[in-house]
Order: structure tokens, then C-alpha cells, then sequence
């Protein structure tokens, strides 16, 4: 299974960086749209919203807060995304990894945990700024390490353009 996964990703990397770019539109959507809200489903978060800030085309840093059922989560996570400034890839293969707590509620307690998690995962990017992002990960929780996975939806503001003074 690992290997199956691994094949795949790296099938995506080598896909999205043999493709055939329009040198006067190129454009890394990383470094357009730096900063960004967005809505998680699973990951260290459960179900809940995080921003993440870019602070190059591939470097960023993600924190986020969300909570199902009888857990809540924060988190904060650091993310590498392969592919060059000039290659304005729609599909990125990113590795990840952060730390966080979970605060579990019972009946009549609640405790905390601390939490560990380690991505590997694809973004797809649209040209309007809408991204899109599957992972899976190792999740370590409450003492006990497993297998879990998150979708996350980014909805970017497009910049305006510049006035021109004359």
C-alpha cells in the first residue's frame, strides 16, 4: 500500500512538471495568492478551518482550530510543496509536518492529548484562485499512531490590479 501511494505521487510530480507552460502567463499561484482562509475535512483539525501563509513557492505555514463530536483541535504545521518559482504547476505534491492538541470530552471529564502529524498530499490550483488539496498521513493521537487523511478547500481573493498614476 505504501508503495502504491508513493508511485502515485511521484507519477504526479513528474507530470506536473512536464507540463507545457505559457511562458507570458507564467505564473506560480503560490506567490499570487500568499495568504489564505480555508475549510478542512479530517486532519489534526477533525473538521474546521485553518489559514495558511506561503512565504516563498514553497515553503508555508499552516494553523488551524475545528472540532467533531467529542473532539476538539488546534494545530499549527509546516509544509514543503515541490516545484520551482518559474513552473507554475496546477498539480504540487507538498510533505508536511506539525503538532497540535485535541481536547477530548467525556460525560462527566475531558482531558487533553497532544497531537502529531505528518502529511503527504497534492494541491490542484485553478487559474481563478480556487485551490484544492487531498492528503493522507500518519496521525499520532491520544498515545495511539494511525493512518488518516484530510480534503481541504481554498477560496483565494484574486489582487486587484494596481492604478497607474499618469
Amino acid at each position: 500500500m505504501k508503495t502504491a501511494l508513493l508511485t502515485i505521487f511521484l507519477n504526479l510530480f513528474l507530470v506536473s512538471n512536464a507540463q507545457i507552460v505559457d511562458s507570458t502567463n507564467a505564473q506560480n499561484m503560490r506567490l499570487i495568492h500568499n495568504n489564505h482562509f480555508g475549510f478542512s475535512m479530517g486532519g489534526p483539525g477533525f473538521l474546521g478551518y485553518y489559514y495558511e501563509h506561503y512565504f516563498n513557492q514553497n515553503w508555508s505555514v499552516e494553523v488551524g482550530l475545528g472540532s467533531v463530536l467529542v473532539l476538539t483541535g488546534a494545530y499549527a504545521e509546516g509544509r514543503y510543496y515541490l516545484g520551482r518559482k518559474d513552473n507554475p504547476q496546477k498539480v504540487t505534491p507538498y510533505v508536511g509536518l506539525g503538532g497540535g492538541a485535541a481536547l477530548i470530552l467525556g460525560f462527566e471529564d475531558y482531558y487533553g492529548t497532544p497531537t502529531f502529524y505528518a502529511p503527504l498530499g497534492l494541491q490542484i490550483f485553478s487559474k481563478r484562485g480556487f485551490a484544492f488539496s487531498f492528503e493522507a498521513a500518519y496521525f499520532r493521537f491520544d498515545g495511539e499512531g494511525f493512518p488518516m487523511g484530510a480534503l481541504r478547500f481554498r477560496l483565494m481573493k484574486k489582487k486587484k490590479a494596481s492604478k497607474r498614476s499618469n
